[in-house]
């Protein structure tokens, strides 16, 4: 099985600003990842620290530095 999605759009210009909020569900100027932090804050929930407390394992596999 599998999804098309016909308009996909990016909420950043970058890897940790666009990841950062498909994590958190915030916009760039919500979460504040513009180029100067590298580690998402310990004070902001994450989806895969959300779908652990709701008992789902999640996993990333990625060779992007910034996803490490």
């Amino acid at each position: 099985e599998g999804v098309r999605f016909e308009k996909c759009f990016s909420p950043g210009t970058w890897t940790i600003d666009s990841v950062t909020s498909f994590f958190t569900g915030l916009s760039p100027n919500a979460h504040g990842m513009f180029r100067t932090h590298y580690r998402i804050p310990a004070s902001m929930s994450v989806l895969p620290e959300l779908l652990r407390e709701a008992g789902y394992s999640t996993a990333l596999f990625t060779q992007n530095p910034y996803l490490n």
